[in-house]
């Protein structure tokens, strides 16, 4: 096989036992080419500490390691030694997973939130461990951080981006994508001479999108030595209103770039079906016979001069900002839209015509023609080369698609039900019959109630119920990113020819020893199949509350996170080890005061107040998130974490405070202030909290709101006990169905309820 060379890595004995070691790269090299250099020569100074790594020429070599290039796959690589070193030879974007998978087995740990390195290696650079051959079974691999919540990507700053791109890439996944509903800022278009509203990146100031709360100041929350400024949010969530554009897309622009850098390709998921999507205003401009009304909205006919050209200015705009983008995703729900909505008898009469499918297959004939026009705006404005593709929720919608969606659009199914792995979930993959490609998304975590605690158990042989369905790629969907990285290491790390469908055992074993070191091998294995296997899966990030249902099946997590503690103290500490150490802690202490909540709860339903005391005093919220705290901090915290402090302190903790003073144990707190609202959000947040300098929690109320006659009970709505209470020191009155009227004049700043003795 006749070999060009890329680049080439020589060995110079420098003295008796040091290695000199440079790297020469040619005038052409690639920038993946010359990162993979300069990772090479990063790591193995590391690892080789007694060696000098340059990237100077040498002379004279006495060892030769020479990157060449293989014809073939496009990322496969094999590395053997040589009499004189050893030989890489990779595809076109081979290169940087070479090196990578080269340092894994040096004893590195790429991880989806840290690294980790072996012990220094002393006695001269070996390249015994340099033989190796490997590709990839899927060309896509892709890392998918939806925008929407504050523990998302929506408040990371650049060096998050960077931070999770460069461990992507490490771990060799080779695509990053993102997703923007119709209100996200990173996305905007003119047209008609009128610009799309948008709404906001949330912070705890302001954006509301999918149950944001706020918050006066999170310095003063349980936890709030996070953070150094009283606003939680990306630092372009902060610019004042007219710079919110120009911010996210300027932070966009550079996190594309990056990924770029690092080889990945970047697929931007743009919504299309939402009304926020459709803005009524620069839809109402076109004329009327290029308007699709679709019960009270107008949408853009794409079969239209008119309509083309609306949807043209989007691709337009879409990639003069964003030219590093290789696959535009065409993103829709599967109902309560006003393209998903859209009935037959709503179809122009054209549409009529061309429709031969049932009713129910009518609004993907709509999205059918929608996908069309799209790639048809790519074609004609010079980006052919753009992979055109088509995503949606769940399994269901794809045999349809398959029919009216335009044969080239690859299609992206999230499987927000979990059903990959199910017979019918199998099945409703292979209803894709057309020979697209199909690029399903499979989910880390969930944001309806399996939000924290561990990940989702990885699948068992992944890559073959990949390629059972006819799947070319996958994809994996989150929010956060510690503890999932156990999910994502085994995903990936099933999907390469050596380690296809490599057993989780394994990948738990390889993971112990490299987080934990040869000592705590064993018991680290043990703990981690344990905790990603039988851990809890709590929480949602989608509401106002935090905990909606009861939890499931207490008792035995109470005693399988006693039996993991026990396993983690057989390990030697270490920063690693303490995490896990002070997150099974938390899941454990969470567990216990959650219990004790919701015997509260019944007892209050019941209207057994003495009861609902004697339970409140078994909850320890404060001491909970003290715990999460403690966790995020070792090693940390990431923003995620520093979003789950707020979330608990903000979508948890009220509710005890709620209880607390249904109980007559702490006064009712209101606070007469502005409560921001956003009327592009989705799955709007709607509290507003203040706290004081003494921690305590008061909800704001918008006082326009409080027409007489004005009842109050708690915080969070729970019924006050029934009894006396005053109101501001004003004199005593009784409750009433759980509430105090409140005789207010004028408009009070503050609102205090307080239980006091029958007078």
């Amino acid at each position: 096989m006749k070999f060009a060379a890329l680049f080439g890595c020589s060995i110079l004995l420098a003295a008796p036992g040091v290695a000199e070691v440079a790297v020469t790269l040619p005038k052409d090299a690639t920038p993946p080419q010359m990162l993979a250099a300069s990772e090479l020569v990063s790591y193995l100074s590391k690892i080789y500490p007694d060696e000098r790594f340059t990237t100077a020429a040498g002379t004279s070599a006495a060892a030769v390691v020479e990157f060449v290039y293989k014809p073939g796959s496009a990322e496969g690589y094999e590395i053997r030694r040589t009499t004189r070193g050893a030989v890489i030879a990779s595809g076109p974007r081979g290169a940087l997973p070479a090196v990578y998978a080269l340092l894994e087995k040096l004893g590195c740990g790429f991880y989806l939130s840290s690294e980790t390195l072996p012990p220094p290696r002393r006695g001269g650079i070996s390249f015994e461990d340099w033989e190796l051959h490997d590709e990839p079974v899927f060309a896509d691999r892709i890392v998918f951080d939806w925008h929407n919540f504050l523990s998302s990507a929506s408040t990371w700053e650049f060096e998050d981006w960077q931070s999770y791109i460069d461990h992507s890439a490490r771990m060799r996944f080779n695509g990053l994508m993102v997703h923007a509903y119709g209100n996200n800022p990173m996305f905007t278009f003119q047209f008609g001479g009128k610009q799309k509203p948008i709404g906001y990146l949330a912070t705890t100031r302001a954006g509301r999108d999918w149950g944001t709360q706020h918050v006066n100041d999170v310095r003063r929350l349980i936890g709030g030595d996070h953070f150094s400024d009283p606003v939680f949010g990306a630092s372009i969530a902060k610019v004042p209103e007219p710079e919110r554009v120009p911010a996210a897309r300027a932070l966009m622009q550079r996190v594309f770039d990056h990924a770029a850098s690092r080889g990945l390709g970047i697929t931007f998921a743009l919504d299309v079906d939402t009304l926020s999507a459709n803005p009524q205003e620069l839809i109402a401009a076109l004329s009327p016979s290029a308007r699709i009304t679709s019960g009270n909205y107008h949408l853009a006919n794409p079969d239209t001069p008119e309509g083309y050209a609306y949807y043209r200015a989007q691709v337009e705009q879409l990639f003069a900002a964003y030219p590093q983008i290789t696959r535009l995703a065409i993103w829709f729900r599967n109902n309560a839209t006003p393209w998903t909505e859209i009935k037959l008898d709503e179809f122009p009469p054209s549409w009529k015509g061309e429709f031969s499918g049932e009713p129910v297959d009518a609004s993907m004939f709509a999205i059918g023609k929608l996908v069309t026009v799209y790639g048809r705006a790519l074609k004609e404005t010079g980006h052919a080369n753009v992979a055109l593709a088509a995503g949606s929720w769940r399994l269901t919608f794809l045999k349809s698609a398959d029919r009216y969606l335009p044969r080239e659009a690859e299609l992206m199914p999230l499987d927000w039900s979990t059903v990959f792995d199910t017979a019918a979930g199998q099945r409703a993959l292979r209803e894709v019959r057309s020979g697209r490609r199909l690029i399903p998304i499979v989910w880390a975590h969930h944001d309806d109630r399996t939000y924290i605690g561990r990940p989702y158990t990885p699948y068992v042989n992944f890559s073959s119920l990949v390629q059972s369905a006819g799947g070319s790629g996958f994809g994996i969907i989150h929010w956060t990113t510690r503890p999932l990285d156990l999910y994502f290491k085994s995903t990936v790390t099933q999907a390469w020819q050596a380690t296809v469908n490599q057993p989780l055992e394994t990948t738990c074993d390889e993971m112990a020893l490299r987080l934990f070191g040869a000592p705590g091998r064993e018991k680290g294995r043990d703990y981690l199949f344990s905790f990603v296997t039988e851990g809890p899966m709590f929480g949602r990030e989608t509401t106002d509350q935090f905990m909606d249902i009861p939890l499931a099946d207490p008792a035995a997590h109470i005693q399988r996170s006693r039996a993991r503690l026990a396993l983690l103290d057989q390990i030697p500490a270490g920063p690693l080890r303490d995490y896990f150490r002070h997150y099974e802690s938390f899941l454990l202490a969470f567990f216990e005061t959650q219990i004790a909540f919701e015997r509260a709860t019944a007892a209050l339903k019941a209207g057994d107040y003495t009861k609902l005391r004697t339970e409140l005093a078994a909850t320890h919220p404060e001491d909970v998130i003290r715990k999460y705290v403690l966790a995020a901090k070792t090693g940390g915290p990431t923003g995620g974490e520093k979003a789950i402090v707020v979330s608990l302190n903000l979508r948890w903790l009220p509710y005890f405070v709620s209880l607390r003073q249904a109980a007559g144990l702490e006064p009712v707190r209101y606070l007469a202030g502005k409560v921001e609202v956003e009327p592009l959000a989705q799955g709007a947040g709607h509290n507003t909290f203040h706290v004081d300098e003494e921690g305590r929690m008061w909800k704001v109320v918008d006082p326009a709101t409080l027409k007489p006659p004005v009842r109050m009970g708690t915080i969070m709505g729970h019924q006050l006990e029934p009894g006396w209470y005053t109101v501001n020191g004003a004199p005593p009155r009784e409750s009433r169905e759980g509430h105090v009227e409140l005789a207010l004049t004028g408009h009070p700043a503050q609102i205090v309820i307080t239980r006091v003795p029958a007078p």
